[in-house]
């Protein structure tokens, strides 16, 4: 009588595929917040130093990239005006700001967007990145 063992290799085939897609979600938050770095605007610089990204955290001014069913990364800052800088804010015209020694002109002033261009206008280069992680 012969036996025949059948060893099944899904969960490592399952291992493997998660752990690539973490190496995918890292891979393109250090890509990403790299472009950011790139496109933020600097008066201090404590804005661009602050930019990083966290895989499955939150952040407090961020952008989220799900990379599978359950993979993210979570690039941003936590620098307090960086949706100001990055969406634009209204101020109240007149009033006068000691730190720059002016008074404002405008009540509308246009945000300087970072974060998202950094995801939106390297996509391909980003799919790129996560196929080749897979593979």
């Amino acid at each position: 009588m012969s036996s025949v063992v059948v060893t099944s290799n899904l969960y490592l085939v399952n291992k493997m595929s998660k752990e690539a897609m973490v190496n995918a979600a890292i891979s393109v938050g250090m890509l990403t917040m790299g472009y950011a770095r790139d496109l933020c605007p600097v008066d201090t610089g404590n804005l661009r130093n602050s930019i990083t990204y966290a895989y499955n955290d939150e952040g407090a001014h961020s952008v989220e990239l799900i990379v599978g069913s359950e993979q993210k990364v979570i690039g941003g800052t936590l620098v307090y005006y960086a949706p100001y800088v990055e969406l634009g804010h209204h101020q109240q015209p007149g009033r006068f700001v000691p730190k720059i020694k002016k008074r404002l002109k405008r009540s509308w002033v246009d945000g300087k967007p970072f974060l998202r261009p950094a995801f939106e206008n390297h996509r391909a280069e980003i799919e790129q990145l996560i196929l080749d992680n897979i593979k």
